[in-house]
């Protein structure tokens, strides 16, 4: 089974702005991907990081603004290859959300699974989940202002 996580956002920014941003990071040397899906675009970084760019399902939307106030316009879902350094696979994750971070404004929600927040960010206040014990060796990779705090899984 595959690792992933969902970048949530809430932008006024279409997915196809979002997809260009994460194009032109610094942190993804990426190849573009077909869809048959249509607005849905996709890469997958040398690091066989596989990321989607969409507009999020409904359902998906109304289950976000209940938990955690808020309402995603714009979904980035990162799935690991299996075989690939997942390590190596995290910390591209989490350099090109924190990049997003800084250049996207609005609420953002990052999940593992569909249901542990690792990060929230809710009328401009970051909160990164005291409870993941990533952030001992990936701190360094953000340089905004946050809180630790303890955020319930979804």
């Amino acid at each position: 089974m595959a690792i992933e996580f969902e970048l949530f956002l809430e932008t006024r920014l279409t997915p196809r702005h979002i997809f260009e941003l994460i194009l032109n990071s610094t942190s993804v040397n990426a190849r573009i991907e077909p869809s048959d899906k249509g607005e849905v675009f996709i890469c997958i970084d040398e690091s066989e990081l596989t990321m989607r760019v969409f507009a999020p399902e409904s359902v998906r939307h109304h289950i976000l603004e209940q938990s955690l106030a808020v309402r995603p316009t714009v979904c980035v879902l990162f799935r690991f290859e299996k075989f690939g350094d997942t390590e190596v696979q995290k910390t591209k994750m989490l350099r090109l959300s924190f990049e997003l971070l800084e250049r996207v404004p609005g609420n953002v929600a990052l999940l593992f699974n569909g249901e542990i927040v690792w990060f929230l960010r809710r009328d401009g206040e970051l909160i990164l989940n005291k409870n993941v014990r990533v952030w001992d060796s990936h701190l360094d990779l953000l340089t905004l202002a946050y809180e630790m705090r303890d955020i319930p899984a979804l």
